[in-house]
């Protein structure tokens, strides 16, 4: 079965008035869900990347994405 249309490499980031604007929109939602959209802007991960991470992948201050749970391109 063919592709419904072909991928498309995104090279947009966002800009320090709309992290700001993130950020500041994140205090106005429930705890769990700003500290998600936080961590989020901090570590450039996926959404399914954060929502998956577990206190065991951090040691010494460090996450590390295991494998079976990061998306590689």
């Amino acid at each position: 079965m063919p592709k419904p249309s072909s991928e498309h490499k995104s090279d947009r980031v966002l800009g320090e008035v709309e992290i700001k604007s993130v950020w500041r929109a994140a205090a106005a939602e429930p705890p769990l869900t700003a500290a998600i959209f936080k961590l989020r802007l901090m570590t450039a991960q996926r959404g399914a990347e954060v929502l998956a991470m577990r206190w065991d992948q951090i040691v010494d201050g460090w996450w590390t994405i295991p494998a079976e749970v990061a998306k590689t391109v």
